[in-house]
């Protein structure tokens, strides 16, 4: 469980005249990952067409079994739209499902594409986002996306390398066609790339120690270089953008490498389904042969994609098996060239910092896991804010994680999303002991059911967490023998021994120490000033080196607009705020209705029927904003809780309550946007929000509702625009080097 950086490069044979595949390889990421627009020659994306009318369908069935009326089957209905704007069939379909005719009518752009690096016009790719004249605006939650070409990284002879790492692929993706012939099924792609991938030694180090494997790969002095290469590319995307990275956690961060390709077959979908990868911080793609005409790789907006979800859960329903949640189902498609990378943080690929740690004095092989790789970035920008009082609901989140763990075939995706909440309640609770406490139980758990399976050990990080709970106050070790206690049952679940039996000796190690915790060590699980920061680190401490790869485009996408509006007349303000709603939503006023609504504190809130909400500020106050990216899906299979309402629909109370009152982790840090006297808050009303506690009366709030389309349009307007260009946004500027452009150009 070290920091891994988890990358493959892609080759295609070269095949003029034919797609090469019916649908995107796509990942998700949260944190995760996004989209360029660029204008581009429109014979480059003639597969949109097709591959646009497979997703409206998607869209048009689930509003088909939607409830009939409800404002949620119009949403769908009318993001089929969107995407097909020009089908005849996917309009009437819509209409059938009860969407007006006034709704028939696309809203923004169809589709989000961006060619190749060495294509990009002036300015680099995305939209001008202009804010309203004399109103400034905030970015908030942006996911990180880098980009580069190969002739950056300083190998010997790119070019050998590109046209070794293309052949050498090709020849063994073939051998791994061939070998698959007992059934017609064996043939299909998705078959045939799972048994290339098995074929393959993943571990770089491991692979050129013992290189028979595939000898003609490993054993070459290309794949060396490039696996070098490669680290150097993940930690330069890191220390980019200043995320704290340790020498050591440089230095023992574990590589993942592997190669896929995408050949041109009839009959066939080929195409990686989208997914995430768990475990890591951050994930690459290296495009090594990509021939015209080229599909694109296609990246989920992680606002209507949440990362943290199993996407593994809906393989079995094919290529168009599972899709954003509106308004943000415009997703990004890459088109790449010969040698461009793609970098995501991925907020979908995550963990922790330096690899295995050696235990305490107790002869056990502790291996300590970071576990804050996704939150690391996800939290990549300064201001974030804890909320100690949601403590409780993260515990909560955790345990039901857990509990759907026991439940579904594979545990693996509902494990890492326990343990990102652990993480929650960690961050959020540093110095209650009863927190401690219960996210060592949980993560005990944890370890119980990875040991049953043969995943590993993972009971090191729990017994961290209890001694930290007895060094914040002696007096829990009664609580922590009941806890203890309750991992030692008399009788287990067959399916569960092995895990228990792993448990034993670190049970009876803890209550070794449990009157006496043993001294401390560096805390490596996350980062906190107060736990592992400056003064209290030694492994743990950045340390401040420049990225190896300098010439790093980095672009903030899908980020989330706040607008700061000024209203300094009180006798005006209603006007001034429809007349600025007027130009951020393009409507006229008289499309638009001004309501004021109650201020709430302590828990978060979205207006479902409204296009725009805000805040008037009577002295100064923050408003809270929760990250988009934790939402918790509306009846998504697989999730925790299969039928709940997203999150943050309405205030609520109660222990019954806590699921889905808090953004899920790693996307559980808050921002604060100042609002003071003579100034508004103008943002989506899908944002959800709430006053900073004893603000309640010194705030206003208010929402825009769209009459052009009475309930329909709600929040399909402003449609999202995932990347606006770098001089519009505060923090592209600082992460993209000078020079880039030309050399990317030439």
């Amino acid at each position: 469980r070290s920091r891994a950086c988890v990358y493959r490069w892609v080759s295609r044979p070269a095949q003029p005249g034919a797609h090469v595949s019916t649908g995107p390889s796509a990942a998700l990421m949260s944190k995760l990952l996004l989209v360029l627009v660029a204008a581009v020659r429109a014979t480059d994306f003639s597969y949109t067409e097709k591959y646009a009318a497979g997703r409206s369908d998607y869209y048009l069935r689930r509003a088909g079994a939607a409830v009939a009326g409800s404002e949620h089957q119009k949403s769908l209905a009318a993001a089929a739209v969107d995407i097909s704007p020009d089908n005849a069939t996917v309009a009437a379909r819509a209409k059938s499902v009860g969407l007006p005719e006034a709704a028939l009518k696309r809203v923004g752009q169809a589709s989000l594409q961006v060619c190749p690096v060495s294509e990009w016009p002036e300015g680099g790719p995305g939209e001008d986002c202009p804010s309203p004249a004399g109103i400034a605006s905030t970015e908030l939650f942006p996911t990180p996306i880098g980009f580069a070409h190969v002739s950056q990284l300083g190998l010997k002879d790119w070019r050998q390398t590109l046209r070794h790492l293309r052949t050498s692929s090709i020849s063994r993706f073939k051998k791994a066609y061939k070998s698959g012939q007992e059934s017609p099924e064996d043939k299909l792609f998705t078959h045939t790339n799972n048994r290339f991938f098995k074929m393959q030694v993943t571990n770089p180090e491991e692979a050129m120690k013992n290189p028979r494997f595939w000898k003609e790969m490993y054993a070459s002095p290309e794949y060396k270089e490039w696996a070098g290469a490669a680290r150097q590319i993940c930690s330069s995307y890191i220390r980019r953008m200043g995320i704290p990275l340790s020498a050591e956690e440089e230095k023992d961060m574990e590589s993942v490498l592997w190669a896929a390709v995408y050949p041109n077959v009839k009959n066939d979908v080929v195409t990686h389904l989208y997914h995430a990868h768990q475990e890591s911080i951050v994930s690459f793609v290296l495009f090594v042969s990509m021939p015209a005409p080229a599909t694109p790789m296609t990246i989920a907006d992680p606002r209507g994609t949440p990362p943290i979800e199993d996407y593994e859960w809906f393989q079995d329903l094919g290529d168009l098996g599972v899709d954003a949640e509106p308004p943000f189902h415009r997703t990004l498609e890459f088109f790449p060239g010969d040698g461009g990378h793609h970098r995501v943080p991925i907020i979908r690929d995550p963990q922790g910092p330096a690899s295995h740690w050696k235990g305490h004095s107790s002869g056990l092989v502790a291996a300590e896991n970071p576990l804050d790789g996704w939150e690391r970035i996800a939290r990549w920008q300064s201001g974030f804010g804890a909320r100690p009082q949601a403590v409780p609901a993260y515990l909560a989140a955790a345990q039901a994680a857990l509990e759907r763990a026991h439940k579904v075939g594979d545990p693996y995706m509902k494990l890492w999303e326990a343990q990102n909440q652990v993480v929650a309640v960690l961050q959020f609770g540093l110095h209650d002991a009863q927190a401690w406490l219960a996210a060592g139980n949980v993560s005990a758990n944890i370890a119980v059911l990875l040991a049953a399976q043969d995943e590993g050990d993972y009971f090191a990080d729990a017994a961290t967490f209890w001694s930290q709970a007895l060094k914040l106050d002696p007096s829990a070790k009664g609580a922590l023998e009941g806890i203890l206690q309750d991992l030692s049952p008399k009788k287990v679940p067959k399916r569960l021994a092995q895990g228990y039996r792993a448990a034993k000796p670190w049970l009876k190690w803890v209550r070794s120490w449990i009157q006496s915790p043993p001294a401390e060590s560096e805390f490596i699980q996350f980062l906190h000033e107060d736990l592992n920061g400056a003064g209290k680190c030694s492994r743990m401490c950045p340390d401040g080196s420049q990225p190896k790869v300098q010439d790093l485009v980095i672009q903030p996408m899908f980020s989330t607009r706040v607008f700061t509006v000024p209203v300094p007349d009180a006798d005006t303000q209603e006007e001034k705020l429809l007349q600025a709603s007027q130009q951020i939503l393009e409507l006229g006023t008289q499309d638009l209705e001004f309501s004021f609504e109650p201020a709430t504190a302590r828990c978060w809130r979205r207006r479902e029927a409204a296009s725009l909400s805000g805040f008037i500020c009577s002295t100064e106050t923050e408003i809270l904003f929760a990250d988009p990216r934790g939402a918790w899906p509306e009846r998504w299979a697989g999730s925790i809780i299969e039928s709940s309402p997203q999150y943050a629909t309405s205030c609520r109370s109660g222990d019954g309550d806590l699921l889905a009152s808090e953004p899920k982790a790693p996307f559980h840090w808050h921002r604060s946007v100042s609002c003071g006297p003579g100034k508004a808050l103008v943002f989506p009303a899908w944002l959800a929000h709430q006053v900073s506690p004893g603000g309640e009366g010194s705030a206003r709030a208010f929402s825009i509702t769209t009459t052009w389309e009475r309930g329909v349009a709600g929040w399909r307007i402003p449609p999202q625009r995932p990347l606006c260009k770098p001089s519009q946004f505060d923090s592209a500027a600082s992460y993209t080097s000078a020079g880039t452009e030309a050399a990317l150009r030439a």
